[in-house]
């Protein structure tokens, strides 16, 4: 595609335009006056079936406009009848709309006219340099604010989802508890995925089916039933709702039912599953079942070019992990079948914690379109914490780019310690009564330790390390550190050294 070329024309109306130009663009003025400036075109190619397809409005500057040595403001009188490409004094601009009318033409065709238009939002070092023009602020820039030159409209070049807040809640129907949900678009950290955590045994497995029965309409023995409910301003619309829903389950020990393949209840939504049990919940795929999973969903995103961008692009966030680092799934070309059957060879070869990411990704990448709700039950069985980290990373990144969700349900700190508290749900239980709360202090990037204190409190205290320590110490009044150290032969971390100073010290005080 290096050869590929595309003539422009520019003209004062589309009256001008000659249809039998297969495979070139044309300019059309639009005589609007920009606080002086005439910056304005209409853009249209005329494809090879000599169709004219209409992109939209575009403005287009020249550094000169707009200063002392600038004495036309007429952008149709600086750019050439006829070019491949603008000058490197030129620079282009356009609105929403012209850009997702772009990305509708086949990618070569619609980076070769970004190139050649010298678009700001498709090289943002353009945008950089003509800033500052009088003629980019107040021309240029009339239609779009900075933040979506540079957020927004390489998005929707990337060919990525166009990011809309989320907030809805999930109430139990039996108790006056609910979980809040809120998704801010272009958050830092992201607020993408959200993490409902609490101890083994507390519900989050109920929860999560509840908000699936209430998705799919289909009951399950084991949900919280509850009622989902979108409170944002835009609630009451179709369009602002979830389209499609995924749930992914690892565990072998749950009770959880996969939702049905083809559903047509009243009021459900699309529902796919990702888990080792067969569709009637009945039984466990075989290795083999599930390595044939893996190359079907290969197969469907090899037949998408966006697709497979997309999947080497979350795949490349788990290089941090060395297995997947050294085995480059980000360099393969899924379209080739020798790299796909490199791929299925590596696959049966993974450790199962690794294969249960590469699975997960995969589908995921298959299965996840526009405002579509993941579900995830217990992501570290499997996993070891950096791995799971950058799971947890890779799903989010995923779910920005196709405008979705995540709720997680765990027990793990290490999750947690991958979203911001305001994400987060901490889940108590007593009998049948739920309790929900945020944390008191900001989970992200935390130690793990401060965050197992502030997850599970009294339980840690009463368990493992915490208990020998302390009933050591409580056992002898006259206990000291000294003797805690000989008794234990030195062979104790930090972390315990200084529990036991500190109770040795409330006990002194």
């Amino acid at each position: 595609m290096t050869s590929y070329s595309i003539n422009f024309h520019s003209t004062i109306s589309r009256g001008k335009i000659n249809a039998e130009l297969a495979n070139t663009c044309w300019l059309t003025q639009i005589k609007w006056n920009d606080y002086g400036f005439y910056t304005s075109f209409s853009l249209y190619f005329i494809n090879n079936e000599k169709a004219i397809v209409d992109i939209g409005r575009v403005r287009i500057m020249h550094v000169d406009m707009g200063t002392e040595d600038g004495k036309e403001n007429d952008a149709l009188k600086l750019i050439p009848e006829t070019f491949e490409t603008l000058g490197e004094n030129f620079c282009s601009l356009g609105n929403q709309n012209y850009y997702e009318n772009l990305s509708l033409l086949p990618d070569y065709t619609k980076f070769k006219i970004l190139s050649s238009l010298k678009d700001c939002a498709y090289n943002s070092s353009l945008f950089n340099r003509f800033y500052l023009a009088k003629v980019m602020q107040e021309s240029l820039m009339r239609d779009a604010d900075e933040q979506k030159i540079r957020i927004l409209f390489p998005s929707i070049i990337k060919g990525d989802a166009v990011l809309t807040p989320f907030h809805f809640q999930f109430s139990l129907n039996k108790q006056n508890q609910k979980i809040d949900i809120k998704v801010e678009p272009h958050s830092t950290p992201p607020s993408n995925i959200h993490v409902l955590i609490g101890r083994n045994g507390v519900g989050k497995t109920r929860l999560i089916s509840g908000i699936m029965d209430e998705l799919t309409k289909i009951g399950n023995p084991i949900s919280e039933s509850g009622t989902l409910k979108f409170i944002n301003t835009d609630a009451s619309k179709s369009s602002e709702k979830f389209v499609n829903l995924v749930i992914v389950v690892f565990s072998a020990f749950d009770h959880f039912t996969p939702p049905p393949l083809n559903n047509n209840e009243p009021g459900s939504i699309s529902a796919h599953y990702i888990g080792l049990k067969s569709p009637d919940g009945k039984a466990f795929k075989s290795p083999e079942h599930i390595a044939k999973e893996f190359k079907c969903s290969v197969d469907a995103i090899s037949g998408s070019n966006a697709k497979q961008m997309l999947w080497q692009k979350t795949i490349e966030i788990l290089n941090s992990d060395p297995i997947f680092r050294d085995l480059d799934f980000c360099s393969k070309n899924l379209s080739e079948s020798s790299d796909k059957l490199k791929v299925f060879k590596v696959f049966d070869m993974l450790s199962s914690g690794h294969r249960i990411v590469l699975l997960t990704i995969t589908r995921l990448v298959e299965l996840v379109d526009e405002k579509t709700l993941v579900l995830i039950d217990e992501p570290e069985n499997h996993l070891h914490p950096p791995l799971l980290s950058s799971f947890i990373r890779s799903l989010s990144d995923l779910l920005i780019r196709r405008n979705g969700v995540a709720l997680v349900a765990t027990h793990s700190p290490v999750v947690l310690q991958e979203v911001p508290g305001y994400c987060t749900t901490k889940i108590d239980r007593v009998g049948s009564i739920y309790n929900f709360n945020r944390p008191k202090i900001e989970t992200y990037a935390e130690n793990i330790d401060v965050l197992t204190r502030e997850i599970f409190g009294l339980e840690v205290e009463n368990s493992g390390f915490y208990k020998v320590i302390k009933e050591r110490i409580e056992a002898n009044s006259n206990y000291t550190y000294r003797d805690f150290l000989d008794e234990f032969n030195s062979n104790v971390g930090a972390e315990g050294r200084a529990l036991a100073k500190s109770l040795i010290a409330l006990r002194k005080s």
